[in-house]
């Protein structure tokens, strides 16, 4: 009796860890059962000065610190390019509490016109995930059922020697499938909870940099075009130098060879 009391004990503990993960996901599940769970992902693009690029990104990673890791955190930032040819552009990713991302949102815009950078790009995506965490976690609970059973054979000793090696390695796969199940459950939960912003940054020229296009424009064409013709001189050269070389030597010797007759003729 006491074992078939501990065997009662135990499972009725795997059935209460298992409600304790199926209401992780959602702790007001019991209230709202058919919320739909979604993902969101908001994308922003500016447009400012290549010297203007690094400042704005800072301010704006600087408005996620501020809010905390429980409700911002910077995943990545990354600034490539030159100043001096205007070329430049960068990213900012942000994962955000998805009950702050609006709020977060509008402050970045703020900070944007601020810093009178141009938005040429706003938009929001969802993924619904619902089907995924329901599925996900009725697997969850199957693959703990399974395992509890398992363990009962272990624990009773009752079975063959194969049936018991049988049982030990199903309770290994298990509990690999169960560990796996539940990374999957723990990511979507995350994409949940924390919506993704991306910020992406381009440079657009100044007034300055349109005046001064063109100059360069002009410098570059010119040092290509003084290139061309230094190498079609030398070219040039090459070919009539040698050439040149040979005329006057052949002229050197048929003024020699008409000298020698009238010489002879003299003495």
């Amino acid at each position: 009796m006491a074992d078939a009391s501990t065997d009662v004990a135990n499972v009725a503990a795997a059935e209460t860890e298992a409600a304790a993960i199926a209401s992780a996901g959602n702790p007001n599940a019991a209230e709202m059962p058919n919320l739909p769970q979604l993902a969101y992902v908001y994308g922003f693009e500016y447009r400012l000065p290549a010297q203007e690029m690094s400042g704005l990104m800072r301010r704006h990673a600087n408005i996620c610190e501020q809010q905390g890791p429980t409700s911002c955190q910077i995943l990545g930032m990354n600034l490539s390019g030159e100043i001096e040819n205007g070329n430049r552009s960068g990213v900012l990713q942000l994962a955000v509490a998805t009950r702050h991302a609006r709020a977060v949102g509008a402050l970045l815009e703020d900070e944007a016109t601020d810093a009178e950078a141009e938005q040429v790009a706003a938009n929001i995506s969802t993924d619904e995930l619902s089907k995924q965490l329901i599925d996900t976690q009725a697997r969850i609970e199957t693959r703990t059922a399974l395992r509890d059973r398992l363990m009962q054979v272990l624990k009773t000793r009752k079975g063959t020697v194969k049936e018991l090696v049988e049982a030990e390695r199903s309770v290994a796969q298990v509990n690999e499938e169960i560990d796996q199940a539940r990374g999957w459950l723990n990511e979507m939960q995350g994409r949940v909870a924390f919506s993704k912003i991306d910020i992406n940054y381009r440079s657009a020229e100044t007034v300055g940099g349109d005046f001064l296009g063109p100059v360069k424009g002009a410098f570059s064409s010119l040092g290509s075009i003084l290139g061309v013709m230094m190498a079609a001189l030398i070219v040039l050269l090459s070919v009539t130098l040698p050439i040149a070389g040979i005329i006057l030597a052949i002229k050197r010797l048929t003024r020699h060879s008409t000298a020698e007759p009238v010489l002879g003729s003299e003495g």
